[in-house]
């Protein structure tokens, strides 16, 4: 049969069960209200800075329009400063000048342990030495008490001890070592401390997983650090410290790669001046000897034309010689752990980046150094880090010289034309030339030596900070967490779909009968419906001004129509208790007594309702009450021989069973009933009770079905 869907019935029992949602409503409310008051809330603190240039060497040369350095174009490597700025090694800064390593918190009235920083009420002393061996979190907890403090030491998971002492300055012996307390303030009664020390590592993952650094635009170079913790101004120190650290040591990595520079730079330049001296004093000794005042207008053309490609070859000359020192500054011994000098001129992109990340690292393994041995496992993993990443540097050095050479040999292509039209020259003005076209790339190679050297030691400027605030660290003038808002929502809804989903689950695996046209559509024979429920859920006789009377009517006018001389008799059962069978009985044996037929109606329930309610309920005609049970234990017989006997003289003879599932009489007096009325109720009766039905009717499992529905809101259809 096809399965229908009755969103009246959903609906009706929806509000059947509305005191289950005011109910889960009332559970969310007091579940809000005490989260909120369990929360800690915290605070967002944010500051957004500007980040000048990674490599602050590329801006001036790039305006200058000579070599094009690392930074030049949209990228200026904001990216590495970002991390930089999040690495371990800044957070580590921040938390030795803050001296963060240990956490105090205090009770407050609402009893949250809330953070003191920067000044707390009491300081504890640990063992000497302690911070600097501790593997694991350490937690100590102290709550006066009528006669002290009882002292509460929990270290790693594991390890724990409890002691009782008179005095805050007391010196204990605990699990952990001689521990005492300093008091800043009178501490308050009734208030409990807490003090968190955690080691570096874990401090730093911590701060690590609160601090969120963020690029606020890719086409400026912005960036905004926020965090959320319930400590804002200690998220604001911690940030202001990690600029500061970020800023210092940007400065000591410029310094150290500017002195390598300067270095390089005044060594070539004082070779480049003896060569171009050289050359001035040859052109002086040529003019004096040839008595040569100029050349000729031809010969001036062409050193012209040479002008420019000789500008171009010296640039790429210059950029092998470069690459040449570079070469021979990380393969030196001496400058194995020195921060190579990138931005000397190097144009290659590729090369630059491989060298800064080189640097990158070399910086933090000297800074690592400062507190560490060289036998440290971290610095040893460093030295590898550094010999792979310098062979990747090498590398990239020999690919740069490849492409140099490349295109040097095609600048020597162009180089023998020019030579050509010199060598048609007179003997003279062709030395002439030759002489200035030397001079002209010892003065390219000194100019731009001398500007790097102008430009270098501008970057040892003290006041250049790469990162400026733009915004100081400040924190929200509401909590942000917890989010009162959302978990309300989440739990208004938590509250409405779980009494829903529990209807429905109820529905998917009990679903009841909810449609009368199921009956009207089926093959069984319905004799009518009784459609006002008050008199089925209270078991009462239907009065004749109801509204279920008419119904009543009809069904014992069907009863009627099948009568014949003999008595007719009829079982009527259910499948299920409660579905209408005591009331649709009696008011069936009433009517057809009140229409002067003879009745007798053999009750045969546990409980005897039927004949309860008829023994106190006047009746114009004649009924004949009897009830009897256990005819499972008798023979068919004497079952057939004990109903003949009653029935005698008898119009009607209706049988009255329990449900199927409880009774085995129905079972056994199916054979001696001439009609089987099957009481259904809308909402209580199982949705396939009329597949079963069919079955019973295909297989004459029982003689003659009739159907009566009960319950049935007749209006909606």
């Amino acid at each position: 049969m096809k399965k229908t869907i009755n969103i009246r019935y959903i609906c009706q029992l929806l509000l059947h069960r509305w005191y289950w949602f005011v109910i889960a409503v009332a559970v969310a409310i007091v579940a809000y209200l005490t989260i909120i008051r369990v929360s800690t809330p915290k605070y967002k603190v944010t500051t957004s800075m500007v980040i000048r240039s990674t490599d602050r060497f590329s801006s001036q040369i790039s305006q200058l329009g000579i070599l094009s350095l690392l930074g030049m174009g949209s990228d200026p490597k904001i990216d590495n400063d970002m991390e930089w700025l999040n690495s371990d090694y800044i957070i580590e800064e921040a938390i030795k000048s803050l001296d963060l390593q240990t956490e105090y918190r205090a009770s407050n009235r609402k009893g949250h342990l809330a953070g003191q920083y920067p000044n707390h009420d009491l300081d504890i002393n640990y063992p000497d030495r302690f911070l600097d061996t501790l593997y694991n979190t350490t937690i100590v907890t102290l709550k006066p008490i009528k006669n002290g403090y009882k002292v509460t030491v929990k270290y790693g998971k594991n390890t724990r001890s409890k002691h009782t002492i008179s005095t805050l300055t007391e010196p204990f012996n605990s699990c952990i070592g001689t521990i005492s307390f300093a008091e800043h303030t009178q501490i308050k009664p009734q208030t409990t401390y807490r003090f968190i020390t955690r080691p570096q590592r874990v401090l730093v993952s911590d701060l690590h997983d609160q601090i969120e650094i963020l690029r606020l635009n890719k086409k400026a170079y912005t960036i905004n650090i926020q965090s959320e913790t319930d400590m804002p101004r200690r998220a604001i120190d911690v940030i202001t410290q990690m600029i500061r650290a970020f800023n210092q040591n940007a400065i000591e990595e410029y310094s150290l790669m500017s002195n390598d520079i300067q270095n390089y730079i005044e060594e070539r330049l004082a070779i480049v001046k003896l060569e171009l001296d050289s050359i001035e004093r040859e052109e002086e000794k040529f003019k004096n000897d040839n008595r040569l005042l100029g050349i000729s207008d031809e010969a001036l053309l062409y050193l012209r034309q040479e002008q420019a490609y000789q500008q171009k070859k010296a640039e790429i000359e210059t950029q092998l010689s470069l690459v040449d020192y570079v070469e021979n500054f990380i393969t030196s011994e001496d400058s194995k752990y020195a921060p190579v000098p990138a931005a000397i001129g190097i144009e290659d992109a590729s090369l630059v980046s491989l060298i800064d990340e080189y640097n990158l690292l070399l910086l933090k393994r000297l800074k690592m150094l400062r507190t560490a041995t060289a036998d440290n496992p971290i610095v040893a993993q460093m030295e590898e880090q550094l010999t792979a990443m310098r062979s990747n540097v090498l590398s990239g050095i020999r690919s740069v010289k490849e492409g140099l050479t490349i295109m040097q040999r095609d600048m020597r292509k162009n180089e023998k034309q020019f030579e050509g039209k010199i060598n048609e020259m007179p003997h003279q003005e062709r030395e002439y030339v030759q002489l200035m076209r030397n001079k002209m790339i010892k003065q390219e190679l000194y100019t731009i030596l001398y500007q790097k050297q102008e430009e270098n030691a501008f970057s040892l400027a003290p006041n250049m900070e790469p990162a400026k605030v733009i915004d100081s660290p400040r924190r929200s003038f509401y909590p942000t967490s917890p989010h009162k808002m959302r978990i309300l929502v989440l739990l208004l809804f938590l509250a409405i779909a779980c009494p829903l989903g529990i209807l429905l689950v109820q529905m998917l695996i009990s679903q009841p009968l909810t449609n009368y046209a199921d009956i009207e559509e089926c093959d069984l024979t319905n004799i009518g419906y009784i459609y006002n429920g008050k008199e089925i859920r209270k078991n009462t006789i239907i009065a004749a001004e109801s509204a279920a009377y008419p119904q009543i009517r009809k069904i014992v006018t069907e009863l009627i129509g099948r009568h014949s001389d003999k008595p007719t008799t009829v079982l009527v059962t259910s499948h299920k208790q409660g579905e209408g069978k005591t009331v649709v009985t009696t008011n069936i044996v009433r009517y057809l007594a009140k229409s002067n037929y003879k009745v007798l109606l053999l009750d045969c329930t546990t409980q005897k309702k039927a004949v309860q309610i008829l023994s106190y309920t006047p009746s114009s005609g004649e009924v004949v009450l009897t009830s009897e049970s256990a005819f499972c234990l008798k023979q068919r017989s004497i079952i057939e021989e004990e109903l003949k006997k009653l029935s005698e003289g008898q119009d009607f003879v209706i049988i009255l069973t329990d449900d199927m599932s409880n009774s085995s009489d129905c079972n056994r007096l199916k054979d001696f009933a001439d009609y089987t009325l099957f009481v259904v109720r809308e909402g209580r009766s199982d949705s396939n009770v009329l597949d079963r039905l069919l079955t019973y009717q295909e297989k004459a499992l029982f003689p003659n079905i009739l159907v009566c529905l009960t319950d049935c809101h007749y209006k909606w259809f």
